[in-house]
Formats: C-alpha cells, sequence, structure tokens
C-alpha cells in the first residue's frame, strides 16, 4: 500500500513525467548513471534525472522547496521501508532487494483507478494534468501565455508545441475566441452566507465546479466546433501525431507514405 500511495504521488503532486519515475532508485550520493531520488547532505529530497528521455536533458527538481508533501512522503516511505529501489514487486514483501518491472507497475497504476471502469495510463494522467491547468487559465479568463506553456512542458520533459497538440484534450478553444468571465458563484443553500470562511482553495474549487458543469454543454460544443473547423486533414494528422508520440512502436509501423502526407518530422525526439 506504500508503494502505491508513492506511485500515486509521484504521478500527481508534480507535474506528471513518463516512465523514468518508474525505474527510480534511492541514493545518498550524486549519481549519473541513472534516474534517481536523492537524499542530499542539507535534508534536501532531490529527483535527478539523468537519462536522456526522448532526447530531453538532464533534469533535477528541488522536491524539498517544489513540492514539500511529496518529499514528506517519500522520506516517510524510506523510514518505514530501507530500500535501494523505489519499486519493489507486490509478491517479494517483505523481501525489498529486487526492482519491480515497468510492466507490473503500469498495471498497478491501472488499478489504482479500476473503481473508475477507465484504463488510466501515464500519457493518460500526463493529459489530464495539462487540461486541468488549461482550465485554471479559461478560469481566470484568459488562456495560458507561452511562458507559462514552457514551464509546465519543461517540468513534464515534453515540449510546448506537443503541450498544444496532444495533451490538451478538454477546453481547448480557439485562442481567438473571447473567453467567458468568470463570476462568484451565489452561494445557492444559503444566498445570505458569508464566503469569507472559505478557504481560498474552497472558493476555487467551487467556482471551477459550478462554471463547468452550468457551461458543461456549451464548453463541449464549442470544443466540436473548433475542431469541425479545422478540417479532416489537421484533425487525421494531430491524432496520428498524438500515436506517434505516445507509442515508439507506431513510430516503425506508420508508412513513409503517411509520414510524408502529413508532413511528420522529428525535432529533438519529439514528433512535429
Amino acid at each position: 500500500m506504500n508503494n502505491d500511495l508513492l506511485l500515486l504521488s509521484l504521478y500527481s503532486l508534480i507535474p506528471p513525467l513518463r516512465n523514468e519515475v518508474k525505474h527510480l532508485e534511492f541514493t545518498h550520493s550524486k549519481n549519473e548513471d541513472g534516474d534517481y531520488i536523492w537524499f542530499a547532505t542539507d535534508d534536501s529530497v532531490l529527483l535527478d534525472l539523468n537519462l536522456e528521455k526522448k532526447r530531453h536533458d538532464p533534469i533535477q527538481f528541488n522536491l524539498t522547496k517544489d513540492a514539500p508533501k511529496l518529499a514528506t512522503l517519500i522520506e516517510d516511505s524510506y523510514k518505514l521501508y530501507p530500500r535501494k529501489f523505489v519499486f519493489t514487486p507486490k509478491n517479494t514483501y517483505p523481501k525489498l532487494d529486487k526492482k519491480a518491472s515497468q510492466k507490473s507497475l503500469d498495471i498497478r497504476l491501472s488499478g489504482l483507478f479500476s473503481h473508475t471502469g477507465k484504463n488510466v495510463s501515464v500519457n493518460s494522467l500526463r493529459s489530464s494534468y495539462v487540461s486541468y491547468m488549461v482550465h485554471q487559465g479559461m478560469l481566470k479568463g484568459k488562456l495560458l501565455s507561452v511562458k507559462e506553456k514552457n514551464k509546465i512542458a519543461e517540468r513534464m520533459r515534453s515540449s510546448r508545441k506537443y503541450f498544444d497538440e496532444s495533451y490538451t484534450k478538454l477546453f481547448q478553444m480557439n485562442p481567438s475566441q473571447q473567453q467567458p468571465e468568470i463570476k462568484q458563484e451565489e452561494n445557492i443553500n444559503n444566498p445570505a452566507a458569508p464566503t469569507d470562511d472559505l478557504s481560498t482553495y474552497e472558493k476555487q474549487r467551487k467556482r471551477s465546479t459550478s462554471y463547468y458543469y452550468s457551461h458543461k454543454e456549451d464548453i463541449i460544443k464549442k470544443q466540436k466546433e473548433y475542431i469541425k473547423k479545422q478540417g479532416s486533414y489537421t484533425n487525421s494528422r494531430n491524432r496520428l501525431l498524438r500515436f506517434l508520440n505516445s507509442s515508439p512502436e507506431y513510430e516503425n509501423t506508420m508508412r513513409d507514405s503517411t509520414k510524408t502526407k502529413y508532413k511528420f518530422k522529428k525535432v529533438n525526439g519529439v514528433w512535429e
């Protein structure tokens, strides 16, 4: 259960990465031969990714500073179960000297969401996160800026282009469209009740939930209209582009004529 908690936390308490999370090892010193959770001498918990991923450079995150809740969970997990590998097989407990395979962790991650009836993968979590961030921008009456997108894409070891074309599934609107003005929702149960007692998070969640569900049909309609205006060629190209970037196997099965037709090219390990 602790391993499951850590797996889910690493994909939800920071901008979700790819499968490098599933290969992490613990270390108390700097290493450059793999991807590590590094307990530094200044008591910081660092996520130290050294292996090239889709040609993205090595990157390091200070979890103690950027995601303190996650850092605490990691420290507690290591103190409770000292081990080399962050994720170990379920059927070998209490022995913790073996490393869980990526496939077993794929199944474990999907199983954590089995109650939803949906097959949840790393890609769906990444897409969900980006869509959520786009939605948060819309609630403020604006689209995410290029600078904001680049920052999120960098932390996810992705690119802004892929961010726009492959990960944003919901609330995707034409930048030329005027964004809706978000108004404070009334207290439906008790209109006279004060709202100052609510925390900032609770107020934001209340606004987010009320706006989406009261405008759900309109948002979906506008999204469909936008997709329709793009035309069959653009929609087909975007769909195939998602396949190329989400499945390395698909790259080898796609015909050269298809790549030529849609003018696909690979830049810094990412298909565009």
